[in-house]
């Protein structure tokens, strides 16, 4: 019963973390670690788990950090 109780807090405290972090860094910054993190999986999986990587995902994986590479220059180009 006492973890039930407990659980509360343990949902709500991270979100909490979550929301000051993202006020204090900005959406911007926030919004590239969801680039970033992912990118991280991937690579682990690549050269830790060998996991296959056919010609497919190399190209998906070029266009997205084509695009996250022209947003951060305009970011950088509005400041």
């Amino acid at each position: 019963m006492f973890l039930l109780f407990l659980a509360g807090p343990m949902t709500v405290i991270p979100l909490y973390l979550y929301l000051r972090g993202v006020e204090l860094a900005g959406l911007g910054a926030s919004g590239m670690i969801f680039f970033i993190a992912p990118t991280g999986q991937f690579l682990l999986g690549i050269f830790y788990f060998n996991e296959i990587f056919s010609v497919h995902k190399l190209i998906g994986f070029i266009f997205i950090w084509i695009a996250v590479i022209i947003y951060l220059k305009d970011l950088n180009q509005n400041k």
